[in-house]
């Protein structure tokens, strides 16, 4: 799970709150709006747990994952799904680049129920617990790893927009939007792209 990316990105607020401004309120109160649409209760003090002990910029950022995690996995019980939030420190063996790690390891037994599992991205821990978050990208990097890890049957990549753009959007902003695409029109637009 990646932190909410909308109007407010609040892994750019969390770091702004590590550089001395306080942000506190403006994310508390994207995770209260998303708890409400969503018609479940959050307590945004479990995003501030132990926050005294924040050394760097890494032990801001994770808490936008940690806490969307937490939020989902709450949400998808109240739906009756049997999810269980699993913390991304205790799960992924990270190296210790601070700012731009990599994973080194995931702690399988951590997922052998075979239940739902929601895990904050973007993050892990090196070998004597300290946070390190992973490089831009980081929620996708640890999505994929687990479902390597993990010998998934499917991994899927959700994303923010409305639909698949025919072309990076990095590249041309307005790029033309597919609302409606099975996986097999997605495989052979991306088999045609690498052409």
């Amino acid at each position: 799970v990646s932190a909410p990316a909308g109007k407010k990105r609040v892994t750019e607020l969390l770091k702004d709150m590590f550089n001395d401004k306080d942000k506190k309120e403006d994310i508390n109160q994207v995770y209260v709006e998303l708890a409400q649409g969503l018609g479940i209760n959050f307590d945004t003090d479990i995003i501030w747990r132990n926050i005294e002990d924040a050394k760097r910029v890494d032990d801001y950022l994770y808490r936008g994952e940690y806490a969307q995690a937490t939020l989902i996995s709450n949400y998808l019980r109240k739906e009756g799904v049997n999810a269980v939030f699993v913390d991304a420190k205790e799960a992924i063996l990270t190296d210790s680049n601070f700012g731009d790690g990599k994973i080194l390891g995931i702690k399988d037994e951590l997922f052998r129920n075979h239940q739902v599992y929601v895990v904050g991205g973007y993050h892990g821990a090196n070998e004597i617990g300290e946070t390190v978050v992973l490089p831009i990208g980081g929620s996708d990097i640890t999505a994929g790893a687990l479902a390597g890890y993990l010998k998934a049957n499917e991994y899927q990549n959700l994303k923010e927009i409305p639909g698949v753009a025919v072309v990076d959007p990095k590249y041309i902003r307005d790029s033309i939007i597919m609302r409606n695409a099975t996986f097999a029109e997605i495989r052979e637009a991306v088999y045609r792209s690498r052409k």
